[in-house]
């Protein structure tokens, strides 16, 4: 199954936009796999290909637009900033550790990137 979600961050006026796939079969928590594109790639590139082949072996995933690219918020547009996307890694990762819509859909102790 496939979801929108988003989640703040590090500057809580920019939302991160995303996708978490999690497998159609069984029950979670599901650990879970953290994708962001290759420096400007958008999610809807290859990672969704990917996230296929981690719910075939049973594992969740969240693909990513860092902030200025794609859905996500940021300004300017188009604009590479590999500190800001490091530390998108991070929210992301920090989202699915605590946030309660996640609580019994992502195995908080097994998070993956």
């Amino acid at each position: 199954m496939k979801r929108a979600v988003e989640f703040p961050s590090e500057n809580p006026r920019e939302l991160i936009r995303a996708d978490l796939f999690t497998p159609d079969e069984g029950k979670g928590p599901w650990p879970v796999i953290v994708m962001g594109g290759g420096w400007c790639y958008v999610k809807e590139l290859i990672m969704p290909e990917y996230a296929q082949f981690f719910l075939r072996e049973g594992l969740a995933a969240l693909i990513f637009d860092y902030r200025c690219l794609g859905a996500s918020d940021g300004e300017p547009r188009q604009h590479l900033d590999p500190w800001k996307q490091i530390a998108d890694y991070r929210s992301a990762v920090d989202a699915l550790s605590y946030l309660d819509e996640y609580e019994g859909v992502i195995d908080r102790e097994r998070i993956g990137v």
